[in-house]
């Protein structure tokens, strides 16, 4: 089973590393929004 994430983050640089953190643990990120823009409206 794969390991996989939507990070979800106001801060852009946050997401950023983040998403670099997860990905060297072996999660794949499969998509990153920010919160102010409807994040339930993506799926």
């Amino acid at each position: 089973m794969d390991k996989k994430i939507l990070i979800c983050d106001d801060a852009r640089f946050m997401r950023v590393t983040l998403k670099d953190s997860l990905e060297k643990e072996g999660y794949q990120v499969v998509d990153e929004a920010d919160p102010r823009y409807f994040l339930l409206t993506i799926y």
